[in-house]
């Protein structure tokens, strides 16, 4: 069974356009739902126990959630269960926040991401949030598909189809 991981960017949530999108189009979405208050590095955890090793597992991370899904997959990674990824405008480090809108109390669990191997990233060109010019080092590991929109990534249904073949390429 395919299983799909949803983590939604800073100040958004189950009620996000591009959430109720990813849903309507993949019968077993999971929501990783998080706020300023949660403590993530828990919520990755409690996840991970929800998974079966057999399952084909996408994660999909939107912003600070391609952060943390970036932690979740490594996580995952070290426990042997393999997983592919797919990233919306990621912040892979907090230096690449264009504009200071973190709350200090998510900084703490934003944690470098120096790799990514077997991943989806849709890069928009017009990203006022993030900063991902530097993503040229990961073209030899990961599939980027740079897109003409802007961080809120508007345009997410004409790249449905992109990531479920992405995602039917999975070899266990």
């Amino acid at each position: 069974m395919t299983k799909y991981i949803y983590i939604h960017g800073l100040n958004s949530s189950k009620n996000s356009s591009k959430y109720k999108i990813l849903k309507k189009r993949f019968d077993m979405m999971l929501l990783l739902e998080w706020d300023k208050q949660t403590n993530i590095d828990s919520k990755i955890d409690a996840i991970i126990k929800d998974i079966n090793p057999s399952d084909k597992l996408i994660l999909i991370g939107d912003s600070t959630g391609g952060n943390f899904a970036c932690q979740l997959r490594n996580k995952l990674n070290n426990l042997n269960i393999y997983s592919k990824l797919v990233l919306f405008n990621p912040l892979l480090n907090i230096e690449s926040l264009s504009i200071d809108i973190m709350p200090n109390e998510i900084l703490k669990y934003i944690k470098p991401i120096t790799e990514i191997k077997d991943a989806l990233l849709i890069i928009s060109n017009n990203d006022n949030i993030v900063d991902n010019k530097d993503l040229k080092r990961f073209e030899k590991t990961t599939n980027i598909i740079r897109v003409n929109d802007t961080h809120k990534l508007k345009t997410l249904e004409k790249y449905i189809e992109l990531i479920s073949d992405y995602s039917e390429k999975i070899v266990l």
